[in-house]
């Protein structure tokens, strides 16, 4: 499912709950460690959603500054540990990575719909606000207000088109037996029994796959695979020995 990005303010002190999540540290991950040193971006992200790889692209430099400015931020990716950090790596992501495993209890308890989806959790461990999909004024909007949190000027992403991009699904939204399939490597027995399961859900619960591997995206996967058949056809050509020629 789609979803513009947006920036939403909590009504009231909302804590954050706690993550259900493994690093590639052996040390616990948890909000209180995260905000220790003033506040805490969380960025819930998957292997499969463009967006999330766009926003991982865009963010990823200025990660370090804001640390050293007291904003933790931290990648949850909705895939396995080993595909998290392969990913943050090639897209440059300076920040910290974990990873959640079906059924990806931490979206679910953080209310995710879609990904990506930035938290930004103050020294309190308590929400600030979000941001879902691609939104750059919102975004801008969340680091500034981790600054005044922080007392300090952050570093934002540059003004580059897209400015607004919407999400993908994100795992925790859809059925947890397609789900775990999704994450699992294509052409496995996991993989295979869940596309197999899959295929007796309602037609909306199976718009992510096609074949036997996940499409990209909600949208991917509605994207035509074949040429309009109402293309006129190709003209043939006539052989100049086969012409009659006018006098």
């Amino acid at each position: 499912m789609h979803m513009t990005g947006s920036h939403h303010r909590t009504a009231g002190p909302r804590p954050a709950p706690a993550l259900s999540v493994h690093g590639p540290g052996p040390g616990e991950v948890t909000i209180g460690a995260l905000t220790a040193g003033g506040c805490a971006l969380l960025l819930f992200v998957n292997e499969d959603c463009p967006t999330s790889a766009m926003t991982l692209r865009r963010l990823g430099p200025l990660a370090r500054a804001w640390e050293e400015a007291g904003l933790t931020s931290t990648a949850v990716f909705e895939d396995p540990l080993e595909i998290a950090v392969r990913v943050a790596r090639r897209l440059g992501w300076a920040g910290r990575v974990v990873s959640e495993d079906p059924p990806y209890e931490t979206s679910r308890v953080y209310q995710l719909v879609s990904v990506p989806t930035a938290v930004l959790v103050d020294r309190a461990g308590t929400i600030a606000g979000t941001v879902t999909g691609w939104d750059r004024a919102a975004l801008v909007a969340l680091i500034e207000e981790a600054g005044a949190l922080l007392g300090t000027e952050l570093a934002v992403p540059e003004a580059i088109e897209p400015l607004l991009k919407p999400g993908c699904s994100s795992k925790a939204a859809i059925d947890p037996e397609l789900a775990a399939a999704m994450s699992a490597p294509a052409g496995t027995a996991a993989a295979t029994a869940g596309y197999l399961s899959a295929s007796s859900r309602p037609t909306w619960a199976r718009r992510r796959w096609s074949g036997s591997r996940p499409a990209r995206c909600w949208r991917a996967a509605a994207r035509p695979t074949s040429r309009s058949s109402s293309r006129p056809p190709r003209r043939r050509s006539i052989p100049r020995s086969t012409c009659t020629a006018r006098r």
